[in-house]
């Protein structure tokens, strides 16, 4: 894990967000890995929020979402965040 400063860290230094190291895994249509990148995200919810993200600016049908050897999840092309869930582009807690 890595720590990176919080809003005001020219203030106050004290303050810090975890972040976390995931893997997204870009599939193709036969099911095999056709890319990977890593990215960082304060936790798993804010992983799979910038996965799908991601994946709509990719030309896969899915991505996988991976913390070491823990498969958090996995979205599809046309699988649809409620809007409730869906964070503005401002709140976004993820740095890849």
């Amino acid at each position: 894990m890595r720590r990176a400063p919080g809003k005001n860290a020219t203030h106050d230094l004290e303050e810090f967000i975890t972040m976390t190291l995931y893997q997204m895994y870009f599939v193709d249509e036969t099911n095999r890995i056709a890319l990977g990148e890593d990215m960082e995200c304060t936790d798993d919810a804010a992983a799979l929020r910038s996965a799908r993200a991601a994946l709509r600016h990719r030309d896969y049908p899915a991505v996988e979402i991976w913390h070491q050897a823990k498969k958090v999840g996995r979205a599809k092309r046309f699988d649809w965040i409620e809007p409730a869930t869906r964070l503005p582009e401002s709140s976004r807690s993820c740095g890849a």
